[in-house]
């Protein structure tokens, strides 16, 4: 998107030593997870778009809960957030152009599907996780030694999720 996008920041250390990626390491102390934290830190470093790649869970959570920012698309890879006054200027097809969980029926790296799990229990519904944990069950081999692990801990989320829908239809 350069030069009409510039980066204002990624967290590869060399080229922003100093300042900036002190700045970056920051954020959860100085940049406190809420809202007003990243409000504070996109002020200082103005973004407008933000590519996250899936290993940084919290920056993905911390954008999740801004009202300011949506989910404009995610992958294997990482998740494109986009702050609220850009959405004018994109065309139609740059929001919302999420791909559904059959997406990834085939996909058996199992971080990878540990990462779409997150994505889809954070920002969609119960349906959307249970459909990639089951690719979990189904695409990861019985031998990895994290599996039975990670798919209790699916399930622990899911009924977490099942039950606070419940409470909300109340």
């Amino acid at each position: 998107m350069y030069p009409d996008y510039k980066v204002s920041i990624d967290a590869r250390h060399f080229p922003y030593r100093g300042r900036v990626f002190n700045d970056w390491a920051d954020i959860g102390t100085r940049y406190p997870l809420n809202p007003e934290g990243l409000r504070a830190f996109t002020d200082k470093y103005p973004a407008r778009i933000a590519l996250i790649h899936h290993n940084y869970q919290n920056i993905i959570t911390w954008f999740n809960r801004s009202p300011e920012w949506v989910l404009a698309y995610f992958d294997k890879t990482a998740v494109v957030m986009v702050h609220r006054d850009m959405i004018p200027e994109l065309p139609p097809s740059a929001i919302g152009a999420i791909n559904p969980p059959s997406h990834f029926k085939d996909v058996s790296n199992p971080i990878i599907l540990g990462y779409l799990f997150d994505v889809y229990q954070k920002f969609f519904d119960v349906q959307h996780a249970a459909q990639i944990r089951d690719y979990y069950e189904q695409n990861i081999s019985d031998r990895y030694w994290k599996k039975q692990s990670t798919l209790t801990n699916m399930d622990r989320f899911l009924a977490r999720m099942r039950q606070e829908q419940g409470m909300r239809r109340r």
